[in-house]
Protein backbone atom coordinates (compact mmCIF):
# COMPACT_ATOMS: atom_id res chain seq x y z
CA UNK A 1 0.00 0.00 0.00
CA UNK A 2 2.96 2.62 0.84
CA UNK A 3 4.26 1.82 -2.79
CA UNK A 4 1.09 2.49 -4.50
CA UNK A 5 0.86 5.40 -2.51
CA UNK A 6 3.93 7.47 -4.32
CA UNK A 7 2.94 6.33 -7.44
CA UNK A 8 4.88 3.13 -7.69
CA UNK A 9 3.22 -0.27 -8.74
CA UNK A 10 4.12 -3.44 -6.63
CA UNK A 11 6.37 -5.81 -8.29
CA UNK A 12 3.60 -8.02 -9.01
CA UNK A 13 2.15 -5.66 -11.23
CA UNK A 14 5.51 -4.94 -12.74
CA UNK A 15 6.55 -8.22 -13.38
CA UNK A 16 3.27 -9.31 -15.00
CA UNK A 17 3.20 -6.58 -16.81
CA UNK A 18 6.35 -7.24 -18.43
CA UNK A 19 5.49 -10.87 -19.21
CA UNK A 20 2.98 -9.29 -20.94
CA UNK A 21 5.18 -7.20 -22.87
CA UNK A 22 6.74 -10.19 -23.81
CA UNK A 23 4.55 -12.77 -24.42
CA UNK A 24 5.32 -14.78 -27.51
CA UNK A 25 1.40 -14.78 -28.04
CA UNK A 26 -1.03 -12.29 -28.51
CA UNK A 27 -3.32 -11.49 -26.45
CA UNK A 28 -6.79 -12.19 -28.37
CA UNK A 29 -6.95 -15.72 -29.55
CA UNK A 30 -9.63 -16.88 -32.34
CA UNK A 31 -8.97 -12.76 -33.76
CA UNK A 32 -7.75 -12.11 -36.86
CA UNK A 33 -4.46 -11.93 -35.50
CA UNK A 34 -4.24 -15.25 -34.22
CA UNK A 35 -7.07 -17.87 -36.04
CA UNK A 36 -7.39 -21.18 -34.26
CA UNK A 37 -10.21 -23.09 -35.47
CA UNK A 38 -13.13 -23.98 -33.02
CA UNK A 39 -11.82 -21.96 -29.85
CA UNK A 40 -14.62 -20.39 -28.63
CA UNK A 41 -14.97 -16.35 -29.02
CA UNK A 42 -14.98 -14.64 -25.38
CA UNK A 43 -18.59 -13.89 -25.77
CA UNK A 44 -19.14 -17.44 -26.17
CA UNK A 45 -17.57 -18.00 -23.33
CA UNK A 46 -19.33 -15.74 -21.04
CA UNK A 47 -22.86 -16.85 -22.25
CA UNK A 48 -21.41 -20.53 -21.22
CA UNK A 49 -20.47 -19.25 -18.17
CA UNK A 50 -23.78 -17.67 -17.68
CA UNK A 51 -25.71 -20.85 -18.28
CA UNK A 52 -23.59 -22.61 -15.67
CA UNK A 53 -24.19 -20.44 -13.11
CA UNK A 54 -27.87 -20.64 -13.35
CA UNK A 55 -27.53 -24.48 -12.42
CA UNK A 56 -27.96 -26.13 -9.14
CA UNK A 57 -25.33 -27.87 -7.68
CA UNK A 58 -26.54 -31.51 -8.77
CA UNK A 59 -26.91 -30.21 -12.38
CA UNK A 60 -23.84 -28.04 -12.47
CA UNK A 61 -22.04 -31.52 -11.53
CA UNK A 62 -23.94 -33.40 -14.20
CA UNK A 63 -23.02 -31.18 -16.62
CA UNK A 64 -19.55 -30.19 -15.97
CA UNK A 65 -18.21 -32.12 -13.42
CA UNK A 66 -18.87 -35.87 -14.57
CA UNK A 67 -17.94 -35.43 -18.19
CA UNK A 68 -14.78 -34.43 -17.17
CA UNK A 69 -14.18 -36.97 -14.80
CA UNK A 70 -15.89 -40.08 -17.25
CA UNK A 71 -13.57 -42.99 -16.61
CA UNK A 72 -13.46 -43.90 -20.26
CA UNK A 73 -12.58 -40.85 -21.38
CA UNK A 74 -9.44 -41.13 -23.41
CA UNK A 75 -5.89 -39.95 -21.86
CA UNK A 76 -3.10 -37.89 -23.44
CA UNK A 77 -1.53 -40.88 -25.53
CA UNK A 78 -4.96 -41.74 -27.18
CA UNK A 79 -4.58 -38.17 -28.30
CA UNK A 80 -1.28 -37.79 -29.12
CA UNK A 81 -1.90 -40.65 -31.91
CA UNK A 82 -4.64 -39.41 -33.52
CA UNK A 83 -2.32 -36.01 -34.42
CA UNK A 84 -1.25 -38.15 -37.38
CA UNK A 85 2.62 -37.70 -36.61
CA UNK A 86 5.93 -39.52 -36.53
CA UNK A 87 6.73 -40.52 -33.39
CA UNK A 88 10.63 -40.17 -33.31
CA UNK A 89 11.16 -40.19 -29.47
CA UNK A 90 8.79 -41.21 -26.69
CA UNK A 91 9.05 -41.85 -23.17
CA UNK A 92 6.08 -44.03 -21.13
CA UNK A 93 6.42 -43.81 -17.33
CA UNK A 94 3.54 -44.72 -15.90
CA UNK A 95 1.02 -41.55 -15.89
CA UNK A 96 3.66 -39.52 -17.55
CA UNK A 97 3.63 -39.91 -21.03
CA UNK A 98 6.49 -38.03 -23.65
CA UNK A 99 6.94 -38.30 -27.26
CA UNK A 100 9.18 -36.43 -29.98
CA UNK A 101 6.69 -36.19 -33.28
CA UNK A 102 6.53 -34.67 -36.58
CA UNK A 103 3.98 -33.40 -37.28
CA UNK A 104 2.92 -32.20 -41.13
CA UNK A 105 1.20 -28.88 -41.01
CA UNK A 106 0.72 -28.86 -44.32
CA UNK A 107 2.14 -26.88 -47.89
CA UNK A 108 5.13 -29.44 -47.45
CA UNK A 109 5.74 -27.96 -43.48
CA UNK A 110 6.63 -30.68 -41.34
CA UNK A 111 8.17 -29.22 -38.10
CA UNK A 112 9.47 -31.77 -34.90
CA UNK A 113 7.19 -30.44 -31.51
CA UNK A 114 7.34 -32.05 -27.74
CA UNK A 115 4.38 -33.15 -26.51
CA UNK A 116 4.58 -33.83 -22.65
CA UNK A 117 1.53 -35.25 -20.83
CA UNK A 118 -0.63 -36.86 -17.74
CA UNK A 119 -1.78 -40.40 -18.76
CA UNK A 120 -5.09 -40.75 -17.52
CA UNK A 121 -4.81 -44.87 -17.63
CA UNK A 122 -2.00 -45.16 -15.15
CA UNK A 123 -3.01 -44.16 -11.96
CA UNK A 124 -5.58 -41.43 -12.81
CA UNK A 125 -2.91 -39.35 -14.01
CA UNK A 126 -1.50 -38.94 -10.45
CA UNK A 127 2.23 -38.07 -10.69
CA UNK A 128 4.67 -38.78 -8.03
CA UNK A 129 7.78 -36.84 -7.48
CA UNK A 130 10.23 -39.01 -9.97
CA UNK A 131 7.46 -37.75 -12.74
CA UNK A 132 7.55 -34.52 -11.92
CA UNK A 133 11.49 -34.29 -11.74
CA UNK A 134 11.81 -36.60 -15.08
CA UNK A 135 9.29 -34.34 -17.11
CA UNK A 136 11.74 -31.59 -15.93
CA UNK A 137 14.61 -33.53 -17.33
CA UNK A 138 12.43 -33.93 -20.64
CA UNK A 139 11.28 -30.47 -21.04
CA UNK A 140 15.07 -28.91 -20.88
CA UNK A 141 16.18 -31.60 -23.77
CA UNK A 142 13.47 -30.29 -26.02
CA UNK A 143 14.15 -26.71 -25.05
CA UNK A 144 18.01 -27.60 -25.94
CA UNK A 145 17.10 -28.47 -29.15
CA UNK A 146 14.77 -25.76 -29.92
CA UNK A 147 11.66 -27.65 -30.17
CA UNK A 148 7.98 -26.37 -29.38
CA UNK A 149 6.41 -27.92 -26.08
CA UNK A 150 2.60 -28.83 -25.70
CA UNK A 151 1.55 -30.02 -22.45
CA UNK A 152 -1.51 -32.30 -21.82
CA UNK A 153 -3.12 -31.59 -18.44
CA UNK A 154 -5.01 -34.82 -16.98
CA UNK A 155 -5.17 -35.17 -13.83
CA UNK A 156 -6.86 -35.11 -10.26
CA UNK A 157 -3.94 -33.93 -8.57
CA UNK A 158 -0.34 -34.89 -7.82
CA UNK A 159 -0.01 -37.76 -5.03
CA UNK A 160 -0.81 -36.37 -1.78
CA UNK A 161 0.21 -39.59 -0.01
CA UNK A 162 2.86 -40.48 2.99
CA UNK A 163 5.61 -41.73 0.27
CA UNK A 164 5.35 -38.43 -2.11
CA UNK A 165 5.53 -36.27 0.67
CA UNK A 166 8.44 -37.80 2.10
CA UNK A 167 10.33 -37.51 -1.11
CA UNK A 168 9.63 -33.77 -1.32
CA UNK A 169 6.90 -33.64 -3.67
CA UNK A 170 6.19 -29.96 -3.24
CA UNK A 171 9.54 -29.28 -3.87
CA UNK A 172 9.46 -31.53 -7.17
CA UNK A 173 6.25 -30.42 -8.52
CA UNK A 174 7.84 -26.29 -7.68
CA UNK A 175 10.60 -27.08 -9.89
CA UNK A 176 8.97 -28.36 -12.64
CA UNK A 177 7.05 -25.10 -12.20
CA UNK A 178 10.06 -23.31 -12.27
CA UNK A 179 11.30 -25.18 -15.27
CA UNK A 180 8.50 -24.42 -17.36
CA UNK A 181 8.90 -20.43 -16.36
CA UNK A 182 12.35 -20.39 -17.55
CA UNK A 183 11.51 -21.96 -20.88
CA UNK A 184 13.11 -20.09 -23.81
CA UNK A 185 10.87 -21.89 -26.17
CA UNK A 186 7.00 -20.96 -26.69
CA UNK A 187 5.07 -23.20 -25.04
CA UNK A 188 1.27 -24.56 -25.38
CA UNK A 189 -1.19 -25.89 -22.41
CA UNK A 190 -4.21 -27.65 -23.03
CA UNK A 191 -6.52 -29.06 -20.42
CA UNK A 192 -8.30 -32.28 -22.59
CA UNK A 193 -9.65 -33.65 -19.02
CA UNK A 194 -9.15 -32.63 -15.71
CA UNK A 195 -6.82 -30.04 -14.43
CA UNK A 196 -7.22 -30.24 -11.13
CA UNK A 197 -4.68 -28.69 -7.97
CA UNK A 198 -1.07 -28.41 -7.62
CA UNK A 199 -0.90 -31.95 -10.31
CA UNK A 200 -2.09 -29.33 -13.21
CA UNK A 201 -0.27 -25.83 -12.47
CA UNK A 202 3.69 -27.07 -13.89
CA UNK A 203 2.09 -28.81 -17.08
CA UNK A 204 -0.21 -25.22 -16.97
CA UNK A 205 2.57 -23.26 -16.73
CA UNK A 206 2.65 -22.37 -20.13
CA UNK A 207 2.63 -18.98 -23.06
CA UNK A 208 -1.07 -19.70 -23.99
CA UNK A 209 -3.28 -22.21 -22.26
CA UNK A 210 -6.78 -23.82 -23.87
CA UNK A 211 -8.89 -26.21 -22.57
CA UNK A 212 -11.63 -28.73 -24.55
CA UNK A 213 -15.00 -27.35 -24.01
CA UNK A 214 -15.87 -30.53 -21.75
CA UNK A 215 -12.82 -30.24 -19.44
CA UNK A 216 -12.12 -28.60 -16.25
CA UNK A 217 -9.26 -26.62 -14.68
CA UNK A 218 -9.49 -25.75 -10.83
CA UNK A 219 -7.55 -25.33 -7.73
CA UNK A 220 -9.07 -28.26 -5.79
CA UNK A 221 -11.03 -31.08 -7.14
CA UNK A 222 -14.61 -30.16 -7.01
CA UNK A 223 -15.69 -33.03 -4.37
CA UNK A 224 -12.34 -32.13 -2.13
CA UNK A 225 -13.68 -28.61 -2.10
CA UNK A 226 -17.30 -30.00 -1.08
CA UNK A 227 -15.69 -32.35 1.91
CA UNK A 228 -13.59 -29.45 2.80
Amino acid sequence: MQRKSMGLDPLFFLAERQATDYARFPQKIGSEELPLRGVLTANDVEKRVRELRALDVDAYVSSAVQPTEDPNRPGARWVIERLGGTVQREVDMGPLYAAEIVLDFGEGIRRRIGLLGQERSRRNGIWMPEHHLRAAAIIRQYARRGLPIVTLLDTPGADAGETANRNNQAHSISRLIAEFAQLHVPTVGVIIGCGYSGGAIPLATTNLLLCVRDGVFNTIQPRGLAGI
